[in-house]
């Protein structure tokens, strides 16, 4: 008859390994969390600004029209810099590959 021996006891983890992890992880949200916590005051600002006067909500606009331009560009040179490293016969590096033509 076999016994039920219990699984071997993985070691503690130490204090320095959580905060190795606690730093990876935060190294990796900070991004996406500074630009939702700067969507979300540029929101509040425009909701405000509109409520005092609407000519306030101009440079918000104006601001806002900037950033997605500066984005549409910074994309397109990406994606013209990555078919050009593709036409060399080379794999583009990550983050500057060209969308997939149809499928998922």
């Amino acid at each position: 008859m076999n016994s039920y021996r219990p699984p071997d006891k993985e070691p503690p983890v130490t204090w320095r390994e959580m905060f190795a992890m606690m730093r990876v992880i935060l190294e990796i949200l900070a991004g996406p969390m500074a630009i939702i916590l700067g969507a979300l005051a540029l929101l509040i600002l425009l909701f405000y600004a509109g409520s005092v006067n609407m000519l306030y909500t101009l440079p918000i606009l104006g601001a806002l029209g900037l950033g997605f331009a500066y984005l549409a560009r910074r994309s397109k040179a990406a994606e013209q810099e990555a078919l050009k490293e593709i036409e060399a016969g080379r794999m583009p590096k990550a983050g500057r590959r060209p969308p997939s033509s149809g499928g998922f």
